[in-house]
C-alpha cells in the first residue's frame, strides 16, 4: 500500500469486524433482536443500520475508483468541506454524547432481523475494505465527496473514510451496551 494514511483506517475496520463476530456472532435470534426499550435499537438493528449507511457510499466510491470522476462545482468551492468532515468525525466518535438522528436511507428494519446479520455485516465490511484499499494512489484530501444523506454536506474522501470507521465503532459500542442492559436474554 503506497498511502500509509489508509493503513490505520483499514486496521480499524478489520478490528471492528473481528469484534462484531466474536461478541455477537453466536447470539440467538431472541438475543440479537432484543431491545432494551421500545424506542431503542436492538443489536441487529445497529448492524443493519451500519450496512445501510455503508451501502449508500458504494456508488460514489465505485465512480472514484473507476477514474475520471471530478469534484462537482459545489465540492470544489464549498467553504465548509473541512469543517463538516471534522465535525462529523467528532460528533460520531464513540466518546461523544451527542445523539444524531439516523438519516432515513440508513434506518434499520423495524421488524426482527435475521440473526445472520453479523455475517452480512462482515461481508459488507469486506466490500468497504476493498473499496477503501482500491483508492490507494488517489489524493484522499483533494477528492471531495458529497454526503449521500445531506446533499449540502461535503468532506474529503479521507474524512469520509474516518467517518465510516468512527460511526461503526460508535454503533459497536451501542450494541455492546444492549448486551449489558438489564433484562438481556440469557443464552
Amino acid at each position: 500500500m503506497s498511502n500509509p494514511t489508509l493503513e490505520p483506517i483499514l486496521a480499524e475496520l478489520n478490528a471492528i469486524t473481528a469484534d462484531a463476530k466474536s461478541e455477537f456472532g453466536a447470539l440467538s435470534a431472541a438475543q440479537i433482536n432484543w431491545k432494551p426499550a421500545a424506542d431503542k435499537w436492538s443489536i441487529a438493528q445497529c448492524f443493519d443500520h451500519l450496512i445501510n449507511a455503508n451501502v449508500a457510499f458504494f456508488p460514489e466510491m465505485e465512480r472514484i475508483i473507476a477514474g475520471g470522476r471530478k469534484n462537482s462545482t459545489w465540492e470544489s468551492i464549498s467553504p465548509f468541506t473541512g469543517f463538516i468532515g471534522r465535525w462529523m468525525i467528532k460528533s460520531l466518535d464513540p466518546k461523544s454524547q451527542k445523539r444524531l438522528p439516523a438519516p432515513k436511507q440508513a434506518l434499520p428494519s423495524t421488524s426482527d432481523v435475521d440473526p445472520a446479520i453479523i455475517d452480512r455485516f462482515a461481508e459488507n465490511q469486506a466490500k468497504v475494505h476493498a473499496l477503501i484499499a482500491a483508492t490507494d494512489g488517489i489524493d484522499l484530501k483533494k477528492t471531495v465527496i458529497t454526503s449521500p444523506f445531506l446533499k449540502v454536506a461535503t468532506y474529503s474522501l479521507l474524512d469520509g473514510f474516518q467517518i465510516v470507521a468512527v460511526h461503526e465503532r460508535r454503533h459497536l459500542g451501542q450494541a455492546q451496551r444492549v448486551m449489558q442492559a438489564p433484562g438481556f436474554p440469557a443464552a
